[in-house]
């Protein structure tokens, strides 16, 4: 299998429009060129898998008011040098998969939300109360099919606190509100893991890592949660993947990579 090199971040002082890039975003949308060059400086996208033998990278940008998705393609410096439709590159280089357009949107959402009031929210402030209780941290492994060209696993140790904001998610969601959120120091570690399956937020955390780390989603076998390496390992796979065909736009990501 071909083994695609990792794209290079943005620099959100670097991403600007060529001419050409500029003609083809006024006549391939209703946006203006300066829109596009704050969502890529922002950060408001997501990467596409590099194309082979290319100089390019391809970021996928969700526009909220059209609900349509543009394509534009970066060359030296991050500069764009042209923008695609979504039906142009997938034209070219096969369909996007759902869940990238879902990163995409996800991506925006943070973009055009009002801003948060100053201070913890009350999800937050119950999250970091029961994180004093529960600090022990997780380790998620994503198992992914053999290759020589890479390792099979990816082992992340999540931020504690963002990830009891992921059980409190599921919690608001199922029980109706914070105050339904138990002492987490009640629940053995199984049930909290796989609270941690069904939550969107989550969800999405886990596929922008696969993405992150150079790989495809589709080369995901499985994701599982742990204290280390001895047991108990508790498989959410099923749980998360039902998690991700239930919501259309997974909830926005804010730990840290």
């Amino acid at each position: 299998m071909q083994r695609y090199p990792k794209s290079p971040r943005l620099s959100t002082a670097t991403a600007s429009v060529t001419r050409h890039g500029i003609e083809r975003i006024m006549e391939r949308s209703t946006r203006a060129p300066s829109w596009l060059d704050q969502v890529l400086k922002d950060g408001q996208f997501a990467r596409l898998r590099p194309q082979r033998a290319s100089q390019k990278n391809y970021v996928l940008v969700h526009d909220v008011l059209t609900n349509s998705y543009l394509v534009p393609v970066l060359g030296r410096e991050n500069a764009v040098v042209t923008v695609l439709t979504l039906q142009q590159y997938e034209n070219t280089h096969g369909a996007v998969p759902a869940v990238m357009r879902q990163l995409s949107r996800a991506a925006r959402i943070q973009g055009v939300e009002p801003p948060q009031l100053k201070g913890p929210t009350p999800a937050q402030r119950r999250a970091m109360q029961q994180t004093v209780k529960w600090r022990k941290p997780w380790f998620v492994t994503l198992r992914l099919t053999p290759s020589s060209f890479r390792k099979s696993e990816i082992r992340i140790c999540p931020d504690v606190t963002w990830r009891q904001l992921c059980v409190n998610e599921v919690f608001q969601r199922e029980s109706g509100g914070i105050e339904a959120v138990p002492d987490v120091k009640a629940l053995a570690f199984p049930a909290q893991a796989r609270l941690l399956g069904r939550s969107h937020k989550f969800a999405a955390w886990v596929a922008r890592q696969v993405t992150l780390h150079g790989e495809e989603l589709e080369n995901l076998i499985s994701v599982e949660v742990s204290w280390g390496r001895k047991p108990p390992v508790i498989d959410i796979t099923e749980l998360l993947l039902s998690g991700v065909a239930s919501s259309s736009v997974p909830a926005p990501f804010h730990e840290p990579d």
